[in-house]
């Protein structure tokens, strides 16, 4: 939820949000969305290679990608920061973009 909310404010610049499973069943990702009230787009890395090829070695990381599909920044795992952290990440990419304001504040 707080990549989710961090990404929607930034949404009018363009930002998207794509979620990459591993290697899960798809029913268990709906679940967990429906539980989560989260409308995601979900790709799903059945064999790994996503992983491999961005060198996920911890599960969530979240992968900050410029307009020229360059990694700008890499997040490993979460923490109460991790919104605020992200929306600061992505405000130095667009730093003319006016982000929303965050509707559920930082947990």
């Amino acid at each position: 939820p707080q990549v989710d909310r961090a990404a929607k404010a930034f949404e009018a610049s363009g930002v998207k949000l794509i979620a990459v499973n591993l290697e899960e069943a798809p029913k268990p990702i709906k679940a967990m969305l429906e539980r989560h009230k989260l409308d995601v787009t979900v790709a799903l890395d059945r064999d790994g290679a996503v992983a491999a090829k961005y060198q996920a070695t911890s599960i969530p990381q979240t992968v900050i990608i410029d307009k020229e599909g360059v990694v700008s920044r890499v997040f490993i795992g979460g923490s109460p920061q991790l919104e605020d952290q992200i929306r600061e990440a992505l405000q130095k990419l667009l730093p003319d973009a006016k982000p929303a304001a965050s509707e559920g504040g930082a947990q």
